[in-house]
């Protein structure tokens, strides 16, 4: 079928021109059969690959039947050319790759931007300066109470100094009744029951034992290694989820309209100076704090006596 149209179109075009081969040489004439054999033998080799490819060229449209009728003459197919298979399959996986890129981007920012509105920073409800004795139990008592505490320390290690060795037997009842009993246990601590004085010249001894209750129970206290007693009060504030502790020195209170509103501190592990608010800011930095003469008067208000002997 192509022979044929192929042979009627140079015919064709051989009457109509007769008057421009007439003139022609036998180079052209030699050209012009040169580019039809060329002609016939692409539109065998298109045309006839196989039965899968017939099968294929059978389900196009009339309008892809007559581009291929075009493009297989010799002469209108110079000027009416049809898209080669390769070109089309070059194309093709550059579409598939755009939409794969687009379809990434979408799933990227589809993931990312709950991630980012999960991660809120939230300022604690009571900041606590100093993790001794005081803001370790009240850390440990507001966390289990539902607030949100961060504790500012400036040196989170065993402190190793004699001081604060003894816990009378009202600070044990207090600790008793925050539920804190347990930090005295595994430090080795010993139960004080009261004071022997002791007369070396006649080797006599004089017993001072503490009072006992209202219920009849004798009261006794703890003595231990203070280092070691600040560590266990620490490690009940650090195993509750709501309590934050953080290593740094307090630089100062951050006030507004006379209310404290926060604290400013140097972080420790970075250097950087930062600011953390909270409706509540307890200052509890021990016996030397730098914030307790600007918060309260100078008068100490005493609670208790502890008295001593000096014998000669």
């Amino acid at each position: 079928m192509w022979t044929f149209l192929g042979i009627a179109s140079f015919i064709y075009v051989y009457k109509k021109c007769g008057d421009l081969m007439s003139y022609a040489n036998k180079e052209v004439l030699l050209s012009v059969l040169v580019f039809f054999s060329l002609g016939l033998l692409l539109s065998y080799r298109y045309h006839f690959r196989g039965p899968r490819q017939r099968q294929q060229q059978k389900q196009k449209s009339h309008l892809g039947t007559l581009s291929d009728v075009l493009s297989a003459l010799p002469l209108v197919g110079f000027f009416w050319a049809k898209p080669t298979p390769g070109s089309q399959q070059v194309e093709q996986p550059k579409s598939r790759k755009g939409k794969k890129e687009v379809n990434f981007s979408d799933v990227c920012l589809t993931e990312t931007a709950p991630n980012t509105a999960l991660l809120p920073q939230y300022d604690p409800e009571i900041i606590i300066v100093g993790s001794g004795v005081l803001g370790s139990s009240l850390a440990t008592v507001l966390s289990r109470d539902g607030r949100q505490v961060t504790v500012i320390e400036r040196d989170l290690k065993e402190p190793d100094r004699i001081v604060g060795e003894l816990l009378q037997p009202g600070g044990f009842n207090a600790l008793r009744d925050l539920g804190l009993e347990d930090t005295v246990e595994g430090i080795d601590s010993q139960m004080v029951n009261g004071y022997i004085i002791h007369d070396l010249e006649s080797k006599s001894e004089v017993e001072i034992p503490y009072p006992t209750s209202e219920d009849g129970r004798v009261a006794s206290g703890r003595s231990f290694h203070h280092g070691q007693f600040i560590m266990g009060l620490r490690r009940a504030a650090m195993a509750e989820p709501n309590a934050k502790f953080i290593e740094g020195t307090v630089l100062q209170l951050l006030e507004e309209d006379d209310c404290v509103v926060g604290v400013q501190y140097k972080d420790k592990e970075t250097g950087d100076t930062k600011e953390l608010h909270a409706p509540l800011t307890v200052v509890a930095d021990g016996l030397f704090s730098k914030f307790r003469k600007n918060l309260v008067s100078s008068k100490v208000t005493v609670s208790s006596h502890f008295v001593g002997c000096i014998l000669k």
